[in-house]
């Protein structure tokens, strides 16, 4: 007989259980916010995705601008949006362009002088959310609630860009409050905008010097030839030899003028009885056959005086391939004879070591000198003698005598003495870096390496001094730290937000798990509360589960690959183990393992591999069988293994095997799983330089091959 104490009792637990299924739908509401939040993000950088790929397209600058005031307003959801460029030093003006509301001119040229001062103020290259406070202060923007805007400025190819996405005071309500996640894909986007206009403006650069050179082939050869050579002599004769004129070098260095030689061929005047024959004889062949030929040759000028002249004659032709033209380059090359015939005898000076250094060290890029075991100059290269004319009389000097005798390199040159002293009273290399200032204000880098040779009696021989242009080698360097830097900063961004946003999203949902152990625990209810406990359970695992996965995904991309040696075969009867016990239905598992099951390689990815792999054999079995079996083998080949998965499960459609590899990727709306496993596996394969095969028939089961090195 039920007592009013009884009735009471029952009254309680019932108002308690209706309150714990309240918190439960009030969480469960919670969890499915938070997965339409995360689904909602993905969209936003599906629709920059879709900027990059229609981007590509051949885009007019006016539809490269409307593509990108569209697409700020679908990444940010916001209301307008302005595209705003100013052009430095071309004689053009600024020009804006507004998405997403109609204005009349005369509101344009308003929000344009008030766009260019927020523009301005705001600096170079960041992105910044803007308030109702910060419009206030220009006239057109004063009926705004929020904006982002992101700047930067290209002083190389002269123009300074802003973008701006805004919501209006009127419209605020309907929408989202602008914070930093969207500063964090505007700033992304802004740097893509950024680089693309970039490459726009350099294309277009190029594209007007094509068409500049593609006007007049003929005459571009002419004054691209008379404008890279004009120090040396040019003569443009016709196709019979006659000149038709000359520069003003031809005629400084020779004395002729145009009126003095025109139509005339430059044997007639230029050469004397005893000028080279074989050479005239190289000249008239190559002529006669329309070549290019390049030869020396000792010309007279108008006073009778000799010089050595460096002759290159070249034949022109039409765009019908008929000869119109004959250009000659004279470079007058006395002193640079003299130089060599100079160099020449300092070279057999040398004696014995001449062909000891000229064969290896004068086809060097770098500049090098020997000394000898007293600090005096042995031998100095053709880089050296060519670049730094200070050694070319410094034979037989000693180094500080050199730097006497040139009061402006003294510093280097004690510098080069102080390290040579150290290699040899140390027997070791010593290397040191110079910056030198060049003509044009530009630095240079050298690196110098001093060695002393030592010969078996360990007497001191020479000391060999060498100098190597790095500055390219520098810039290069900084390039890459620099690129370096940035872009671990942004992984860490991009982990930290993957971390911190599963981590928030997984502690709830392990509360929930407890507590949902506990009350499977407790009382017995009836069978639709149970029911709905077990539909909760069903959703924590699977949000769990994809929080879980995406966490593989991270620490995957994040982490170095681990190398440690261990048994595989325990690792899978630890798998098989989980899956027996969280899944009790029949299903026959067995291993088949040929040689040892021995594997160096990073367990704990290879364990989510298989975790993965297997579990998806369990899960994917068939229903209604009883004979349901999942089979693992091993084989160890040469230098890695060979792991089978096999099961007699459900397969996988001829439809849908090409894209189980995809991220998201499921077959059909009842898939069971995340669409984030075989991509995680693969991923992680990938990593390990592993690689995976699947074959299956539908209805028959699936075999899954993966191939591991084993370091």
């Amino acid at each position: 007989m039920t007592t009013q104490n009884d009735y009471d009792k029952l009254v309680t637990e019932y108002r308690d259980l209706q309150l714990r299924v309240s918190r439960f739908s009030s969480i469960e509401q919670q969890l499915v916010n938070t997965r339409d939040q995360l689904d909602h993000e993905l969209v936003l950088y599906k629709r920059l995705n879709k900027f990059n790929k229609d981007v590509l397209k051949n885009l007019s600058e006016v539809e490269f601008i409307e593509l990108v005031a569209e697409t700020i307003i679908d990444i940010l959801e916001i209301e307008i949006s302005v595209f705003y460029i100013e052009y430095v030093g071309e004689g053009k003006n600024s020009f804006i362009h507004v998405e997403g509301k109609n204005f009349d001119n005369s509101y344009l040229e308003m929000i344009a002088k008030d766009i260019k001062k927020i523009a301005v103020k705001s600096g170079d290259s960041i992105p910044e959310i803007f308030t109702k406070r910060i419009f206030e202060n220009y006239e057109s923007m004063n009926f705004y609630s929020d904006g982002i805007s992101f700047h930067f400025f290209e002083k190389e190819l002269g123009y300074f860009i802003s973008l701006f996405g805004m919501v209006t005071s009127k419209k605020a309500p309907l929408y989202q409050r602008l914070d930093a996640k969207h500063e964090t894909i505007f700033g992304i986007f802004g740097q893509q905008v950024q680089n693309l206009m970039a490459n726009r403006k350099r294309s277009e650069k190029i594209e007007q010097q094509i068409q500049k050179i593609s006007a007049s082939e003929i005459e571009l050869k002419k004054l691209s030839l008379i404008a890279t050579k004009t120090k040396n002599g040019v003569i443009i004769s016709d196709k019979e030899g006659r000149i038709e004129w000359i520069n003003d070098s031809f005629t400084k260095s020779t004395g002729y003028t145009l009126a003095e030689v025109i139509g005339k061929k430059p044997k007639d005047f230029l050469q004397r009885k005893d000028t080279d024959s074989d050479v005239n004889t190289q000249l008239s062949e190559a002529l006669s056959r329309k070549e290019t030929i390049e030869v020396k040759i000792v010309n007279f000028t108008k006073e009778g005086l000799p010089y050595h002249n460096l002759i290159e004659i070249m034949p022109v032709f039409d765009d019908e391939g008929n000869h119109i033209n004959f250009i000659s380059l004279q470079k007058d090359i006395t002193a640079e004879t003299m130089f060599l015939q100079e160099r020449n005898d300092f070279i057999a000076r040398l004696g014995s070591l001449k062909f000891f250094y000229e064969s290896i060290l004068n086809h060097s890029p770098a500049k090098i000198a020997v000394f000898n075991p007293d600090y005096t100059l042995s031998y100095a290269n053709e880089q050296l003698l060519l670049k730094d004319t200070i050694w070319i009389k410094s034979q037989g000097k000693s180094l500080e005598q050199i730097a006497q005798d040139n009061l402006s390199e003294k510093e280097r040159l004690l510098n080069i003495l102080n390290a040579i002293k150290t290699s040899v009273s140390e027997n070791r290399l010593v290397q040191f870096e110079e910056i030198k200032k060049e003509n044009d204000g530009n630095s240079r880098y050298v690196l110098n390496n001093v060695l002393p040779y030592f010969d078996d009696k360990e007497e001191l021989k020479h000391i060999i001094v060498s100098g190597i242009n790095v500055t390219d080698l520098k810039t290069i360097q900084n390039d890459v730290l620099n690129k370096n830097l940035e872009l671990n900063k942004i992984n860490g961004e991009l982990d930290t937000f993957v971390y911190r946003v599963s981590h928030d999203l997984r502690a709830p949902l392990l509360s929930i798990k407890g507590i949902l152990t506990l009350l499977f625990h407790s009382e017995q209810f009836n069978e639709n509360v149970t029911e709905y406990l077990n539909l909760i359970q069903n959703s924590v695992l699977r949000l769990d589960e994809t929080i879980q996965e995406i966490l593989e995904y991270s620490r995957n991309a994040r982490l170095e690959v681990k190398l440690e040696t261990f048994n595989v075969e325990e690792m899978v009867h630890e798998i098989f183990a989980d899956l027996k016990y969280t899944n009790p239905d029949n299903v026959d598992f067995s291993m088949n393992i040929q040689g040892s099951p021995i594997l160096k390689s990073d367990k704990s990815r290879l364990n989510t591999v298989l975790k993965n792999i297997i579990g998806n054999s369990v899960k994917y079995k068939k229903s209604n069988s009883n004979d349901c079996f999942v089979t693992f083998s091993l084989k160890q080949l040469e230098k890695s293994i060979e792991i089978k998965v096999s099961d007699n499960g459900e397969g996988i459609s001829s439809k849908s095997l090409p894209k189980i590899f995809e991220m998201f990727y499921r077959g059909t709306s009842t898939s069971v799983g995340t669409g984030l496993g075989l991509y995680i596996t693969k991923e992680i394969l990938n990593k390990l330089n592993g690689t995976i095969f699947v074959s299956s028939e539908l209805g028959l089961g699936t075999t899954i091959t993966i191939n591991i090195p084993n370091e």
